[in-house]
């Protein structure tokens, strides 16, 4: 799950759309991308829409926070919804997870304040149906009086932060933020790639040109499969030998470097042997 689409709820075209996507995940958006005037709406438009669709993506649907007036609404207009996971918009601390854990789906939590990164690993933990974190990254830019620009520069501590924190609570791959300039996909490329190099395994998109481009960063050359099978398999053949690491031409294998073979191809959906 490489790409996590974002679509407004009033929308049905758009919503239609992106359920019509490659996106690996759609995430209904009731929140930021629905004016205040539309909410009522937006809850009817999600209901009606999903009934024509038998076959979708993943859903997940980012509800309004639970300091809002629309919170209450929105947790009891998801029963019944086919949806597999609820987002948690502006979480600043871990209290603000047990709420919506009372309805026993997968929670996102995203991170969109200094507050909220400083309390990444107490939010991590906050419950054990927290499934991964994800961040905001145009939330806490303007919270953190920053300024965005095209190399990301202001939000590296947090991206990585919050990365370690979702590693550290065991939970799974944590989703990089939105970039938020349309039309350039070589500015998206290469927030991408900073983030798959971070160790992130996934990012937010707003817009369904962004969808290859992600999932293309995101997905292991031919090239790193083949290394990576042989790295597993060498390895093997080493400790069958009585050695624990192994030298291949320039490169030195050892625990460490099986474990990346192990992500690599865990990345590509294929089963390996030892995975």
């Amino acid at each position: 799950m490489k790409t996590w689409l974002f679509v407004p709820g009033h929308n049905a075209h758009m919503l239609e759309k992106a359920l019509d996507s490659e996106a690996d995940v759609v995430i209904v958006d009731w929140e930021d991308a629905v004016p205040p005037t539309k909410k009522e709406e937006a809850r009817v438009v999600v209901r009606e829409t999903l009934t024509k669709f038998s076959s979708r993506p993943r859903l997940v649907l980012r509800i309004n926070g639970i300091q809002t007036l629309h919170y209450a609404r929105d947790l009891a207009a998801l029963e019944g919804l086919p949806i597999t996971g609820i987002m948690l918009p502006k979480v600043s601390t871990s209290e603000e997870v047990q709420d919506p854990a009372r309805l026993g789906l997968p929670l996102i939590p995203t991170l969109e304040s200094a507050l909220g990164v400083e309390n990444a690993f107490q939010i991590a933990m906050a419950h054990p149906l927290v499934e991964r974190l994800a961040l905001g990254s145009m939330d806490l830019i303007a919270d953190m009086g920053a300024q965005w620009r095209t190399d990301g520069e202001c939000i590296q501590y947090p991206r990585m932060r919050m990365l370690m924190a979702g590693r550290a609570a065991s939970l799974k791959g944590s989703l990089d933020g939105v970039y938020p300039r349309l039309g350039d996909l070589e500015g998206l490329r290469q927030e991408s790639i900073t983030a798959l190099r971070m160790g992130y395994e996934g990012k937010l998109i707003i817009h369904p040109e962004q969808i290859d481009i992600v999932r293309d960063v995101f997905t292991p050359t031919p090239e790193e499969v083949i290394e990576a099978r042989e790295t597993i398999d060498a390895f093997d053949k080493a400790l069958a030998e009585g050695k624990s690491a192994i030298r291949i031409g320039e490169r030195f294998i050892d625990p460490p470097m099986v474990l990346w073979a192990k992500n690599v191809l865990r990345r590509t959906d294929e089963k390996f042997n030892g995975g």
